[in-house]
């Protein structure tokens, strides 16, 4: 006979900034997901089994974490302003980074896209690894966007892979990667990338994002363009002359493209009635 914390639920569910997702696949595991538009915060309570024993107690002394996981697999938990606290160990670490109390507001984290882990516990949290998680997951969302771009200069022969910084010089055979950091994009949206030399198109590709984590809300979009050692013909690239490289990426959202697409075929067809 089950008691005590069920599950975490969403103390006012009409806000439309804020939504409650159910059967998220995470690793194996079904979870649910608090989903927040950025600015927008979640006031959020426990769920008890009908068959505790003494709600009232249970309420008053549950305990909450809210954290992101690193890539090394450590935590990183927030910080809860609400007095002097007795060490927990969670996760082989002793954490002082949780509150005692009836109710909790979240949403504060400033990382778009990241999954955070919520819990309510008593004693000791159960994780998302646990057979039945009590927990949720928490993610603030923003518009789709290109978080970042890193550029980096490989060269295969040397082994070497460095970090591209002002005016930096490429030779012929290298390869200049772009990674592209997105957010709120999905599998069915596409970066156009155009690379060109002193006004000449020398490159062009168009990628999809994959995603860093099973929620699906921030992703990586990977390009390499070779240095080739045949444009220098092509572009009459004298000895110690510098040339500049110039790369231009744009998103072609889904819905965008589809709306082409129909605009296209209209087109079409009202040639072909011309003609007929």
């Amino acid at each position: 006979m089950a008691v005590g914390i069920q599950t975490i639920v969403l103390k006012n569910e009409t806000i439309p900034t804020i939504i409650m997702r159910e059967g998220i696949h995470v690793s194996g595991k079904q979870h649910k997901l608090i989903v927040l538009q950025k600015g927008s915060k979640a006031h959020v309570q426990t769920k008890l089994y009908k068959n505790t024993v003494n709600p009232g107690s249970t309420i008053k002394n549950t305990k909450w974490i809210f954290g992101t996981q690193e890539k090394d697999g450590s935590w990183e938990w927030a910080s809860w302003s609400n007095g002097d606290k007795i060490p927990l160990e969670i996760a082989d670490h002793e954490v002082e980074d949780y509150a005692t109390s009836s109710t909790v507001k979240i949403g504060s984290a400033s990382n778009i896209g990241r999954p955070y882990w919520l819990e309510a516990f008593i004693h000791h949290p159960e994780m998302p690894d646990a057979v039945r998680p009590k927990g949720v997951y928490a993610v603030i969302v923003d518009k789709p966007q290109i978080i970042k771009a890193v550029f980096t200069k490989i060269n295969h022969l040397r082994r070497t892979e460095d970090e591209v910084g002002e005016q930096q010089v490429f030779e012929y055979g290298e390869v200049l990667r772009i990674e592209l950091h997105t957010h709120g994009l999905n599998k069915r949206d596409e970066i156009k990338f155009e690379c060109s030399i002193d006004g000449e198109m020398v490159n062009y590709g168009r990628r999809h994002t994959v995603f860093v984590d099973d929620l699906k809300y921030n992703g990586i979009i990977t390009h390499d363009v070779y240095i080739d050692p045949k444009w220098k013909e092509e572009l009459g690239h004298g000895k110690n002359e510098v040339k500049n490289i110039f790369v231009k990426f744009d998103v072609m959202a889904h819905e965008t493209i589809e709306r082409n697409k129909q605009k296209a075929t209209e087109l079409g067809n009202t040639i072909r009635q011309q003609f007929d």
